[in-house]
């Protein structure tokens, strides 16, 4: 009998949301400006910048959130609680739904075009209104079929896309209609490691930590090679991204099994966790706060690391408050609609 995952809350997850929301604000123009300090170290400092220009790839960390999405929806339901879709609906629309509204009325003024979906941050969010509308769907198919062959048909139907636009190089490159389905085999991979088998991890030891760090290494580095690939030798994310996925879900994995499974997790502090629950809001505005940062910072004579640092502080700003004035109030009203509705 598989053992599940005994906390509904797990540990671990808001520290790597808030670490992949980071990475997609880093990959947008807010990483540090490191390269004055490479190029003062010769050749070595050449192949820095090249390694630094790769380090942060945005598309890459999108998929972690796919994947972090399918396993969050279906783990609250692996433990035999009741489907209610009237309360599903609700919570998950109003929580995604809120928040990317208010971010597209400040992108207006700002002349950041958000209402352009599929050629902006927000083809993400479809993505994931399309997984919530249809989960429903792979429930009954689930009951029926595997996981594995549901992943295997949707990763097949993820290469017809792609095929599709053979040299497309970004990953959201095929309209409203097909970039979910792209990502589809990400999504569903999250909700097979919500089944997972966590058994082999609750009588180990917790002295696996360098093992951990070998993965989330290799994770990274995988990152760095696919956008190599994608930018240096055109090969495409629509080619690499769903089996960069894979990796991704056997990382999650072990991450949840570190900090939940293995004996003594409630005792490890996790301090990015409280940071994790600002991580949606750090992805709906780190756009707008580089146009507003442009704006604001306009004129001044200061140094490119002051101005960076100076942008970053704005953007942390606007994300905790877009966090308490939005996101906050969305999630509360969401649970509350989600309880009338659920009766």
């Amino acid at each position: 009998m598989q053992t599940r995952v005994a906390v509904r809350r797990i540990r671990g997850l808001d520290s790597i949301r808030f670490l992949a929301a980071v990475w997609v604000a880093f990959g947008h123009g807010w990483a540090p400006p490191l390269e004055p300090f490479f190029l003062d170290l010769g050749i070595i400092g050449r192949l820095l910048v090249a390694v630094y220009h790769n380090l942060f790839p945005a598309p890459a960390a999108v998929i972690v959130f796919f994947v972090l999405s399918g396993f969050v929806i279906h783990h609250a339901y692996v433990d035999g609680r009741e489907f209610r879709p009237g309360d599903f609906y609700a919570r998950r629309l109003i929580r995604i739904l809120v928040p990317m509204g208010a971010a597209m009325l400040l992108a207006w003024p700002l002349g950041v075009k958000l209402t352009l979906f599929d050629r902006s941050i927000l083809w993400s969010l479809v993505a994931e209104l399309v997984y919530y509308l249809l989960y429903p769907v792979f429930r009954l198919i689930r009951s029926r079929v595997s996981w594995f062959r549901i992943i295997v048909a949707a990763l097949l139907g993820s290469f017809a896309v792609a095929a599709s636009a053979p040299m497309a190089l970004d990953y959201p490159s095929f309209g409203n209609g097909l970039n979910w389905l792209l990502g589809l085999p990400c999504w569903l991979l999250g909700c097979l490691m919500a089944e997972s088998d966590w058994s082999r991890w609750q009588n180990s030891s917790a002295a696996g930590m360098a093992e951990l760090w070998f993965i989330r290494g290799s994770i990274v580095v995988t990152a760095m090679i696919l956008s190599v690939a994608r930018f240096h030798l055109d090969l495409g994310y629509p080619w690499t991204l769903n089996l960069f996925a894979i990796g991704v879900y056997f990382w999650l994995r072990r991450e949840i099994a570190e900090y939940n499974i293995r004996p003594g997790y409630e005792n490890r502090r996790l301090i990015l966790d409280p940071l994790g629950k600002v991580s949606y809001s750090i992805y709906l505005t780190h756009v707008l706060s580089v146009r507003l940062s442009e704006q604001l910072l306009l004129g001044l004579d200061q140094s490119e690391a002051v101005t960076w640092f100076a942008g970053f502080l704005i953007m942390t700003a606007v994300a905790f408050l877009f966090y308490i004035s939005v996101e906050r109030p969305s999630h509360l009203f969401a649970r509350r609609i989600g309880l009338l509705v659920g009766r």
